[in-house]
């Protein structure tokens, strides 16, 4: 991923400007379309096969970190 719009995204989160990260949030998805594309897969494909593997993941989050359940 091109490091300038996550760049972008850092920064508006560092400030807590909301407007800024939903621009970025943004950003960061029209360059996953244009990527997907140009690699010829389709992103809601990829976003399925990515769910896939995590979705029965056991565990928390803290402080915005998910840590697996070592018992799994």
């Amino acid at each position: 991923m091109h490091v300038g719009v996550v760049g972008e995204l850092s920064n508006a989160m560092l400030k807590d400007n909301k407007s800024e990260q939903i621009d970025a949030l943004g950003d960061i998805n029209v360059v996953l379309i244009i990527l997907a594309e140009q690699l010829g897969f389709d992103l809601d494909t990829c976003l399925q096969c990515a769910y896939n593997e995590i979705k029965d993941r056991k565990g928390q989050t803290l402080n915005g970190t998910f840590i697996k359940d070592e018992t799994i």
